[in-house]
């Protein structure tokens, strides 16, 4: 049975996400993967790459940070459709902000926000590309008040998406089971006959 993998976003873990919690809740525990992603970058990709290689993956959501790494995966590994929750798409601007900051994930590991972690974005962005993606895969969920990230440049990039802005979700998505139907949606037009 193919499966959902979640990718969670920056200082949270798989299992800690709202947003994976209510998508086991809407699927089912053994549907759903929430895996803890690592926390740095050139191992997450790795660490992704592997659960794309062995599972059966019918479906990608994720958010934010998360969106990052899925759309490294995207060219050349992961062909299927993506779900992304606003998206962080410069993730090496974005948490530079953050420099010199101790992070402590839910799990209770703590890291540090250092140059080393901004260099290593930069290194998995330098290999990433818009072009040549099947951006008709792409499901694009983008609040207009994200607080933290601008999606006003998303159209632009991809053209071809399927992309929805709403209103009153902040960057977490607050309403985000209000989307579960259309997710279940594009995951039953994902699935091989």
């Amino acid at each position: 049975m193919s499966k959902i993998l979640y990718i969670h976003g920056f200082g949270t873990t798989g299992k800690h996400s709202r947003k994976g919690k209510l998508l086991a809740e809407y699927f089912g525990d053994e549907t759903v993967l929430l895996p803890d992603i690592p926390f740095n970058p050139i191992d997450a990709v790795g660490f992704l790459r592997k659960i794309i290689e062995n599972e059966d993956i019918g479906l990608i959501v994720a958010s934010s940070l998360g969106g990052f790494y899925a759309l490294s995966l995207a060219k050349n590994l992961y062909p299927g459709k993506i779900v992304f929750i606003n998206p962080s798409f410069m993730p090496d601007i974005t948490l530079s902000r953050l420099l010199g900051e101790e992070i402590t994930l839910p799990n209770g590991k703590k890291y540090m926000l250092d140059d080393k972690y901004i260099k290593q974005l930069r290194g998995v962005q330098a290999f990433m590309s818009y072009d040549k993606l099947n951006e008709k895969n792409f499901y694009f969920y983008l609040a207009n008040d994200d607080e933290i990230l601008d999606h006003r440049a998303i159209p632009s990039l991809f053209p071809d998406a399927n992309i929805k802005f709403y209103d009153n979700e902040g960057h977490s998505f607050k309403n985000f089971k209000n989307i579960l139907p259309e997710i279940e949606e594009i995951l039953k037009s994902n699935k091989k006959i």
